[in-house]
């Protein structure tokens, strides 16, 4: 999968850059899940089926349905870095709910989807990580797993297209959230990002 990011912010020590680097990563991330898969699918001529305008909107609807779980995705790695050395769990998660929310509303509505099935996506988002306080933090891997399955879900169908592969949307899934996560590790102050977060 090539995917290279999006980030090229400053250090993560407060929630605007948080936002910023979740809603870029989720972009890269969204894009590369689709093209890379349906690339790694076409039975022939990848670049000149990309180019029909009919399945370019296929592709277009399938990256801004993918945006949301990704930026899911990337909010539980980020919860499940953060929680061990948590003072407040709870009010922590809370804060990052909220960056999250942030993160979404900074990217206006795809023309690829319904308003419904805009606003139906960032409720989930909400659902989902509202959620993880209820469990033990997951690896990277685990995160994956668990948004594997509905990524497949979304991708384009067409004829040109082989049948779809979950061994290696899986394995894709795994490789890049564990660079975002080395990627946020890298870029993180915790200790100011963890306060910032779980401030009233």
């Amino acid at each position: 999968m090539a995917w290279f990011g999006g980030f090229r912010g400053s250090a993560i020590e407060d929630r605007e850059v948080l936002a910023q680097f979740m809603d870029e990563e989720a972009e890269a991330f969204a894009k590369s899940a689709v093209d890379d898969y349906t690339r790694a699918r076409a039975l022939d001529s990848p670049d000149e089926l990309f180019r029909q305008p009919a399945f370019a909107a296929l592709l277009a609807a399938a990256r801004a349905e993918a945006y949301p779980i990704a930026l899911t995705m990337i909010a539980e790695t980020i919860e499940a870095e953060l929680a061990p050395q948590a003072f407040d769990r709870a009010a922590q998660l809370h804060g990052l709910i909220q960056v999250a929310q942030a993160a979404f509303d900074r990217r206006p509505r795809p023309d690829a989807l319904a308003a419904s099935t805009w606003n139906t996506a960032r409720a989930e988002l909400v659902r989902w990580l509202g959620s993880v306080m209820v469990r033990l933090p997951k690896s990277s891997d685990e995160i994956a797993d668990s948004f594997a399955g509905p990524l497949l879900a979304l991708m384009p169908l067409h004829d040109r297209l082989g049948r779809d592969n979950y061994t290696i949307l899986r394995s894709a899934l795994h490789l890049t959230l564990a660079t975002i996560h080395d990627r946020f590790i890298m870029s993180v102050n915790a200790p100011a990002l963890a306060k910032a977060l779980a401030a009233r």
